[in-house]
């Protein structure tokens, strides 16, 4: 058997650590390149230049919120029953009154005459139409209540709802005033509640008005005095 020398040594062992050395590298190539392709491959497996982004949870449709229904007008002869709300019952107060009725607000109010105040509404549960109409300047918020059963709709706004009034005899009171503002706001009440045979409770009092001093007061009193015993 041939000795092996110590140059000879030294030379496989210096060709062994070249191969190794080799081995390597090629590892250390092939893990960059694979690393390489995967940064820029989707989940998929498809080629792409943007960053990967988990797609958004499914939403639930929501269905949009339900409009009110179309209140048809109500008939021609339908009964009319009319009210007078407290002057200090707000609007907010009495749209709360409305709902505790099932009648439900349609479509937008009128302009502001004040803050939270406008000057018109309609309500309806679909069978009644009730108008509302604030005169700002003489705090009348008067309603006008029109369908089959008007007066159970209005007894139940006043008895069920708790809805403070502007009553007959608090008209009658206003009417006797001898502050000329009042008198003005109890002559404009008259006009709008009596009607249906209640026009014969104000003929007189808004008669005693004719020849008020205040010219306000005297003026109205004559034209609301004249449709009084018109109807």
């Amino acid at each position: 058997m041939v000795g092996i020398g110590a140059a000879e040594l030294v030379i496989i062992a210096v060709v062994l650590l070249v191969l190794l050395i080799g081995a390597l590298g090629a590892g250390v190539l092939i893990f960059v390149l694979v690393t390489r392709g995967k940064s820029k491959t989707s989940p998929a497996g498809v080629p792409s230049t943007t960053p990967y982004q988990p797609s958004p949870m499914p939403q639930a449709a929501t269905a949009p919120p339900a409009s009110p229904a179309p209140v048809a007008a109500p008939a021609p002869g339908a009964p009319v029953v009319r009210m007078l709300a407290a002057s200090d019952y707000t609007f907010s107060k009495i749209q709360l009154s409305m709902q505790q009725c099932g009648l439900s607000l349609q479509g937008s109010p009128g302009r502001d005459v004040a803050s939270g105040e406008p000057s018109s509404a309609t309500f309806s549960d679909g069978k009644h139409q009730v108008s509302y109409t604030y005169n700002a300047q003489h705090g009348l918020r008067m309603i006008e209540i029109t369908g089959p059963n008007a007066k159970y709709v209005r007894n139940d706004i006043l008895n069920d709802a708790y809805m403070p009034s502007l009553e007959g005899y608090k008209v009658s009171g206003l009417l006797s005033s001898s502050n000329p503002a009042e008198a003005l706001q109890g002559i404009l009440a008259a006009e709008f509640i009596g009607i249906g045979g209640d026009q014969k409770y104000y003929v007189s009092p808004v008669a005693n008005l004719l020849q008020h001093p205040d010219p306000r007061v005297r003026q109205e009193a004559q034209r609301v005095h004249a449709v009084l015993t018109s109807r």
